[in-house]
């Protein structure tokens, strides 16, 4: 059997299948598709480890080069994330949604989108 995770991680396998994804988009829909229940077991089961995660990405020294880091790796880095969007609703809110709070569909990252680069060339400042 193949394994998700780098050797270490064995114990968060199961949360990688349905966490670990790359885009905040899904990270996003996932969360909000999730029981406050889940939420929490995921937090639960991530958190004590999340040092462990950081200072495994850390010693990757990939040179700067995402695409050169392993996949397992990856993984890593995106169960993080989730954890990062998950918080919120475990620590502060008590649910997933937030009482009169922006309306989590209408909700899209910039930086997914197709024709970003040129969004950002054209928003960036430039010095004369």
């Amino acid at each position: 059997m193949t394994s998700n995770l780098p050797a270490g991680f064995v114990d968060l396998e199961p949360w990688a299948a349905t966490w670990a994804m790359p885009t905040e988009t899904e990270r996003n829909r996932k969360h909000l598709a999730s029981s406050m229940r889940d939420v929490k077991a995921f937090y639960d089961a991530i958190l004590p480890r999340l040092d462990d995660i950081l200072e495994h990405l850390r010693l990757l020294e990939a040179g700067g080069r995402p695409k050169s880091i392993p996949e397992e790796s990856k993984n890593l880095y995106y169960l993080s994330l989730s954890l990062a969007e998950v918080s919120q609703s475990v620590e502060i809110h008590g649910q997933i949604g937030v009482v009169d709070g922006f309306p989590a569909a209408r909700w899209l990252p910039e930086h997914e989108l197709p024709d970003w680069k040129a969004l950002e060339q054209r928003l960036r400042p430039t010095l004369a």
